[in-house]
């Protein structure tokens, strides 16, 4: 991932043990996520593109179908199954969801912790 060169973000592999959940007792791999500089880090494009790198280099990897609904958590998350898709391109989503992005953005302003 940090060879992405993405913006205020620097990776570091990470193992461990998990004491609860799924995995709990076994030996796991995974990655600490440090971010560098918080004005330039974007949260949403960094986490679509590392789900999109584990998945084409995890052949395991396998989306999450809620028991509840039948639906795909992921599709739920972005509100289409595009994500789902061989052919997903993390930046053009972003550009074709853009507007509703920038509109989405003011109603979060009453949950920042900083301001």
């Amino acid at each position: 991932m940090n060879a992405k060169n993405l913006p205020g973000v620097f990776f570091r592999e990470t193992d461990f043990v998990p004491t609860f959940d799924r995995y709990a007792g076994e030996y796991c791999r995974g990655l600490q996520i440090h971010i560098t500089d918080c004005e330039q880090f974007q949260s949403f494009r960094t986490g679509l593109l590392l789900i999109q790198y584990i998945r084409s280099t995890h052949e395991e990897f396998a989306f999450h179908r809620s028991q509840k609904t039948g639906l795909y958590t992921m599709d739920r998350l972005l509100g289409k199954d595009d994500f789902r898709r061989d052919d997903f391109d993390p930046d053009q989503f972003i550009a074709a969801e853009a507007e509703k992005i920038t509109a989405f953005v003011p109603s979060l302003k009453p949950y920042y912790l900083y301001h």
